[in-house]
């Protein structure tokens, strides 16, 4: 038994073409061409079409082989994608960062599991800010694509078995799928742009399509030999138009796929559905030109990604347009290789089939099994040197042993009628003697703690009052810290009670006030009794007016710290960028100081304000953390960040060190 394949169309082949450029360019070039995202739907019409072709083609004649199907497909997609997942660890391996790495090697595990979509789906979305760290990210369409031939074949065999009505079955389940990602576009976007049942739709279009060449007599020219050809030139030129008007006019902020996607799989359907003696398809997508870039668009697509995917991690986004021009070359030149001496002669051996796909069969185990060993060892870490590593994670320590061995749990407020169990480790002294003095913030302020306490003297000592997220406003509370409902009320309540013990310890002369510059941003706060407050700025600067009125009128001397920078990078990533076997990464491990400046402009002006009406003290700590040009993560070849922009305790002993020598108590 023998599967029949449809008649060779070189327009389908220039379709292919105009797909794959479509998302090649996109990728590349995304402030160009703003639609070209749209390729991989017309990927999805041609094959479905192509797919179900051989299916009806097979069924009509002498009966549908299943081995022959999969073991064509086999052929058609291990060989080159085995090859891609290979150097894209290998490359992962030489560049990635651990946790990269780790990344890197869940989504070669789904890639070669094809299930690629499913796993990208639990991580985020494709237009997200991380996509274009992602090297694998492509492979979620071939996920689809193949879940789609597991599926389909067997229901269209059985479908006929049972002599059920074909086309009543396509339309219905393409209805299905269509509607599914109607309902679902606006309320799961990202579920709907991964998952199979949403986008079965666009394969099952190009099923249509086979079904009518099927049902008038099998031809693969049928559907346009019983009409004008007038009317298939119509059809070319009006499907067409919907693509070019997709990859021109449709944006990734578009509820996508949605509705919007009926633009480019109509015009891929129109394009198909219009047959090879259209006029634009014979002179336009039959060019040989285009010809050419659709045999090999498989592996145009599967190379290209990876390519300037690491060519954003290596540059830190920050990729010339002559580099990315460099990338799309050599992603042509390694697909047309692939092509030529490994898809090409792989696909035309006709001896020694089944050892053939037992072996690709291995290979794509193995690589698979690569990715999984790579994932389930956080990103293979001994890949840098251990004496390295150890020396990088002491640099990012906090609550290190140099404060850790004075500080526990507890101070003045007790947690135990407050609504969160975490609440201790969030109330720090130091053991040695009674506090003069506390620190009360967030988490911003419990980085700072340790380096209090390793620079207090005797009689001189500090307590640690917060909570994460919380900047500690008197009636107030954060709307959307994201960590639950408990903590809203948790922030809430901790004010009052935080100023209310300070009032009642005499001993206790001055407050430090430390919160992250970063959280004074639109719709953060909610505050009792603040009716003339409108805005966010309007909002803080009343409730930390009423806590600081609180304290001072308790006899306590208020103090502000202004907060470090931002340099919105790990610091970590940049620690490790010099430790990789390979060399080539170049993360931005500072920022300018008027960036700097100007993000911490409306902080800096509330803070002003505070101090000008209040009389408190402002001690400004920023020549430890910047020089004239610019803010550095590492200084003295130490790192001033623990995680994320909370200072470590070499960046918390030298602020602290500069508060302590500005600050004027009595």
């Amino acid at each position: 038994m023998s599967n029949l394949h449809p008649v060779y169309r070189a327009d389908i082949d220039g379709l292919r073409a105009v797909a794959v450029l479509s998302v090649v360019a996109y990728h590349a070039f995304p402030d160009w061409l703003h639609g070209g995202f749209v390729g991989v739907d017309i990927f999805f019409v041609i094959s479905g079409y192509l797919i179900s072709g051989i299916v009806f083609g097979s069924l009509q004649c002498n009966g549908f082989s299943f081995a022959e199907f999969y073991i064509h497909r086999v052929k058609r997609l291990f060989p080159a994608l085995i090859l891609v997942l290979l150097a894209s660890y290998g490359a992962g391996w030489l560049l990635l960062l651990p946790g990269e790495f780790s990344s890197l090697g869940l989504n070669i595990v789904g890639s070669a599991g094809f299930i690629a979509n499913l796993v990208l789906w639990a991580e985020s979305g494709y237009f997200d800010s991380a996509a274009a760290s992602k090297p694998l990210l492509h492979l979620w369409s071939l996920g689809i694509e193949e879940q789609f031939y597991l599926f389909w074949p067997l229901l269209l065999y059985l479908g006929w078995r049972w002599r059920c009505n074909l086309l009543w079955l396509i339309l219905l389940i393409l209805a299905a799928s269509f509607l599914g990602n109607i309902w679902k576009i606006g309320s799961e976007p990202i579920a709907v742009f991964y998952l199979p049942l949403t986008r079965f739709w666009e394969l099952l279009a190009g099923s249509l399509l086979a079904h009518f060449a099927f049902k008038y007599q099998g031809s693969d020219q049928a559907v346009g030999s019983v009409i004008t050809a007038h009317f298939n030139n119509l059809k070319a030129a009006l499907g067409l138009t919907l693509i070019v008007f997709s990859v021109v006019g449709l944006r990734q902020n578009f509820a996508y796929p949605g509705g919007w996607a009926v633009l480019p799989v109509g015009g891929a359907f129109l394009l198909i559905a219009a047959g090879p003696t259209a006029w634009l398809n014979r002179r336009l997508l039959a060019n040989p030109v285009l010809v050419w870039f659709g045999l090999i668009s498989y592996p145009l697509y599967l190379w290209h990604w990876p390519l300037l995917s690491f060519l954003y991690i290596i540059k830190s986004g920050n990729s010339s347009l002559l580099l990315r021009c460099a990338a799309v070359l050599l992603g042509i030149v390694l697909a047309w290789l692939t092509w030529r001496f490994v898809e090409r002669p792989i696909r035309q051996t006709r001896r020694g089939a089944l050892m053939i796909v037992l072996a690709l069969g291995a290979g794509m185990m193995l690589v698979g099994g690569l990715g999984y060993y790579a994932s389930a060892h956080e990103g293979l870490p001994s890949r840098i040197k251990s004496s390295d590593y150890a020396q990088l994670k002491k640099s990012l320590e906090l609550h290190g042993p140099a404060a850790a061995q004075y500080i526990v749990s507890g101070c003045l407020v007790s947690g135990s009628d407050l609504p969160h169990d975490a609440y201790q480790p969030w109330c720090l002294s130091d053991q040695r003697e009674a506090a003069r003095y506390v620190l009360i913030g967030d988490s911003h302020a419990d980085a700072l703690y340790p380096g209090l306490v390793v620079a207090s003297t005797p009689g001189h000592r500090w307590q640690f009052i917060g909570f994460m997220g919380c900047e500690l406003l008197l009636g107030g509370v954060r709307t959307n810290i994201g960590l639950g409902s408990h903590n809203d009320e948790m922030c809430r309540l901790l004010p009052q009670r935080i100023v209310e013990a300070i009032a009642v310890h005499p001993e206790i002369q001055g407050v430090l006030i430390s919160i992250a510059y970063r959280d004074i941003s639109p719709n953060k706060y909610r505050l009792d009794n603040a009716a003339a407050a409108r805005t966010t700025e309007e909002l803080f600067f009343h409730g930390m007016s009423a806590t600081i009125e609180a304290l001072q009128r308790a006899g306590k001397e208020v103090y502000f710290i202004i907060d470090n920078p931002d340099l919105e990078v790990s610091p970590e990533d940049c620690l490790l960028a010099n430790l990789l076997p390979l060399h080539l990464r170049s993360p931005q491990c500072s920022i300018s100081r008027t960036r700097h400046e100007e993000s911490q402009r409306t902080y800096r002006t509330l803070i002003a304000a505070l101090q000008k009406k209040y009389a408190i003290g402002v001690v400004d700590p920023t020549m430890v953390y910047c020089n004239e040009k610019t803010c550095d993560l590492i200084v003295d070849g130490q790192s001033l960040y623990s995680y994320s922009h909370h200072l470590s305790d070499f960046g918390n002993q030298r602020a602290a060190k500069f508060f302590l020598d500005h600050a004027h108590w009595r």
